[in-house]
Order: structure tokens, then sequence, then C-alpha cells
């Protein structure tokens, strides 16, 4: 709620020409926000850029989860000059600052407070419809991403879960020493929905704790599952090394251990569940709003009529 009051706020200044600074807005899209937490990042990004000498710099910041938007205000050049090309390079740094930080961020347009010739329409750049396009694509592919990790996660945890409550309900033999067969497949099948469907988590978790040392919902993901799969792997290698060195009796305690490789593969199926369902409600609800966007009249016409005209209608 405190974002979409921000963003209105921002955008009544927009509209009045001033951006809240006086100097000019942008409009860019950012993908990857999940929280609170990643608003909050991705506004901490655009408010560090600019402010060097004879440089505008981002006054103000409000970004929209539903939307997946953020919209800036520039200062006014220290020269008092309209100089669209300067906002438009700090516009590309902001996208620059941002995707950076690990939230992929695309400009969608600038608009200069005072100067006509920076209107997107007359100067051949995005209209509204065209940045809803854009918005819509990327969305789209967003989803298409998690679908396909959420496919690949359920190919590798349904058998490891079949395999896990298949061991549960039989009975263990004594004369087999742990790991098994079915500890072994156990483990083959959770690498890879460790390491490549939660590589996203991981890499999400790794850029919020160099930038800012944020530690959102990623990262939280990424200490649980991994906790899970690390324990798993020590019990797994103790094992191989009792039975190896054939004192699996003086280590019976580390023999009576069981890995849990599906917790962790379990979580991060549900999770990117998740993320697919999030991502598919987002694009329903953000595609309504960029409905109403498109709207919007980008022109208008105005009629001169002469005072006798005038007057006959009065």
């Amino acid at each position: 709620r405190a974002n979409a009051v921000a963003a209105a706020a921002l955008e009544e200044g927009g509209a009045n020409g001033t951006g809240g600074g006086g100097g000019a807005t942008a409009t860019f899209h950012v993908g990857g926000m999940s929280c609170a937490v990643c608003t909050g990042s991705v506004e901490r990004f655009l408010l560090s850029v600019g402010g060097g000498e004879d440089q505008p710099q981002v006054v103000h910041a409000a970004v929209s989860l539903p939307t997946t938007t953020a919209r800036v205000a520039f200062s006014e050049l220290p020269d008092g000059s309209l100089n669209s090309g300067a906002y438009q390079r700090l516009a590309e740094e902001c996208a620059a600052v941002v995707s950076k930080g690990g939230y992929p961020c695309e400009l969608l347009s600038v608009s200069v407070a005072g100067d006509p010739s920076s209107d997107a329409d007359e100067k051949g750049g995005a209209s509204l419809a065209d940045s809803a396009a854009r918005m819509e694509r990327t969305r789209q592919a967003e989803l298409n991403e998690w679908k396909t990790s959420l496919l690949t996660s359920l190919a590798f945890t349904v058998p490891l879960a079949v395999i896990k409550m298949t061991s549960m309900r039989s009975t263990p033999d004594p004369n087999v020493l742990p790991p098994t067969i079915r500890d072994w497949m156990m483990l083959i099948l959770a690498t890879p929905v460790q390491f490549y469907v939660g590589s996203r988590f991981y890499k999400s978790a790794y850029r919020g704790l160099i930038h800012g040392c944020t530690m959102g919902m990623d990262f939280l993901v990424t200490m649980g599952t991994s906790s899970a799969y690390l324990y798993s792997i020590i019990v797994f290698v103790l094992q191989i090394v009792a039975k190896i060195n054939g004192d699996a009796d003086s280590m019976s305690s580390i023999m009576t251990l069981s890995p849990t490789f599906e917790t962790g593969a379990w979580l991060i199926t549900f999770v990117t569940l998740g993320k697919y369902l999030e991502a598919y409600a987002r694009g329903k609800t953000a595609g309504a709003l960029q409905t109403l966007m498109e709207l919007q009249p980008v022109s208008a016409t105005r009629a001169i009529l002469p005072d006798e005209i005038l007057q006959q209608l009065s």
C-alpha cells in the first residue's frame, strides 16, 4: 500500500511537469521482484544514481510490485537547461545499476518537464501501447521460465518422493548396509533440483548479499534447502567411509541415520510452484492495468474558432 501511495504521488508530480524534482521523470520495467524487500532494494538502487558534478540526480523513486514498474524523478540540471540527452543517459544508468543489483531492468520512457522534444510519440519512442506490449512480453517470458523450472523440478521430485515413500513402508534388510541403491537414486534425483532449478535462488541470494546485505526470501530458501542437502551429503559420506573401512558396528549411530535429500527438493518445488502462480496472477492483474493505460489519450486536437463563429454558437 505504501508503494502504491508513493507511486501515485510521483505520478501526480510527473503530470504536473515537476516529477517531484522539477527536472524529468523516467519509467522502467523491473523483473525478478517477489516481495517488499525486493521493491525496497530497487528503490535504494535508483536513489543511489547521479548526484555528480554538473549531473542531475534521482530525487524520488516509487516501485510498484503488481505492475513490476518503477518511476523515478530527476532533479533539474545545475545550469537550469533542458538537456534531454543528459536525462536519457542518467535513466540508462539507473537501468544498468538495477540490473547489476540482480533485477532485470528495462527503460520504457523518459519525459523532460517543459521540453516538448522529449515526447516519446513525436520522436518515435515508446508510446503507452508500446511500453505495455514490451512489459507484457517480459512478463510472459518470466512466466515461461518459471513454468519450465516447475516442470523440471517435478520431473525429478515426484520419483524422489515415490522412492522415499516406498522405503518408509518397506522393512530394511539388516544385511544391506547404507547407503543403499535407493539412497544413491535419491542423491542423483535431488542434485539437479538443488543446483539447476535452485540456481535462480542461489544467484538472487548472492546478489542480495553483495548489494546491501539484503536477506530476502530467496536467501531463506537457499539456506534451508542447502542445510538439508548438506546434512544428507555428510551422512552419505560418513556411511560410505564406515562401509569401506568395515567398522560399521562401531559407527552404528551413523549407519542408522537417513539422508533427507527429498526435503530440499520438495521445498524448492513448492516455492517454484508459488513463483509460477504468482507470476501468472500478477500477469493477469498487470495486464488489466495496462489495458487501462492504453486507453489514456496521447494526443489532442485544439480548434481555434473566430470570434464571429463563437458569437453564433453562443
